[in-house]
C-alpha cells in the first residue's frame, strides 16, 4: 500500500517513538492502543534483553542475513542462531499481544505504525565477521538495506493482513550524527570509520 492510500489522521494525532520500559507485552500493548487509539504503533520492550532492542529488533527482520550477539555488539553470521530466533520470537509475541489489544479495544484504529531502525544506524552498530562495522564496506551496506527494506515490506504486509488495517513504517536514524561526522569507533576503540558524505 502506498503512503498515499493511507488514510489522513486529524490534528493533534499522537503515536510514540516505539521503545517502552518494563517487560509486559500485553500490558505494553493496552497501554499504547487505548493511549494512542488513532494511530497506535507495535510496542518494543528493550528491556526484555537481547533481540528486544532497536538493533536486534530490526536485525530479526532482515532477510537471508542473520546476527549473533558477541562481546562487543552484534555481529553477523552465517546462519541463524539462538540470537537471531530469540529476536523473531520476540516480534511474534509483541505482534500477538497487539492483535490481541486492538481486537479488545472495540474501535479499530484506521492505521497502525510499526518502526525499526534505518540502514545507516543498523549498519553502524553490526560488526562484519573482521570486526568491523558493515558499513564500512560499500557491497555489505548494500546488501543490509536490500535486505531490510524486503524485511520491512513483508512485515508491514504481515502486521496489515492480521490487523486487517493500513500499516506505516517509521525508520529510526539515532546512529546517523555518528555516521555523517565520522564518530563510529573502529574495532580498536583508538579510531574512528571516515564519516559518510552527505550525498551517500
Amino acid at each position: 500500500m502506498l503512503v498515499t492510500d493511507l488514510p489522513l489522521w486529524p490534528d493533534g494525532t499522537a503515536t510514540a517513538i516505539g521503545s517502552m520500559p518494563g517487560t509486559d507485552v500485553p500490558e505494553a500493548a493496552r497501554i499504547v492502543v487505548g493511549e494512542l487509539p488513532q494511530l497506535p504503533h507495535l510496542p518494543e520492550l528493550p528491556g526484555r534483553g537481547v533481540g528486544a532492542d532497536l538493533i536486534g529488533r530490526t536485525a530479526a527482520l532482515l532477510v537471508d542475513l542473520a546476527v549473533e550477539l558477541v562481546p562487543s555488539g552484534y555481529r553477523v553470521s552465517a546462519r541463524p542462531g539462538r540470537d537471531h530466533r530469540r529476536g523473531v520470537d520476540l516480534l511474534r509475541t509483541d505482534l500477538d499481544a497487539l492483535e490481541e489489544a486492538v481486537d479488545s479495544a472495540g474501535a479499530r484504529p484506521a492505521v497502525i505504525k510499526v518502526q525499526a531502525a534505518g540502514p545507516w544506524t543498523l549498519t553502524s552498530e553490526i560488526e562484519l565477521r573482521t570486526g568491523h562495522k558493515v558499513l564500512t564496506d560499500t557491497g555489505a551496506l548494500r546488501e543490509f538495506a536490500a535486505s531490510l527494506a524486503e524485511g520491512l515490506r513483508a512485515h508491514a504486509a504481515e502486521v496489515s493482513h492480521r490487523l486487517g488495517i493500513p500499516t506505516v513504517v517509521q525508520l529510526d536514524e539515532p546512529g546517523l550524527p555518528a555516521v555523517l561526522a565520522g564518530g563510529v569507533p573502529t574495532p580498536s576503540g583508538y579510531g574512528t570509520v571516515p564519516a559518510v558524505p552527505d550525498s551517500d
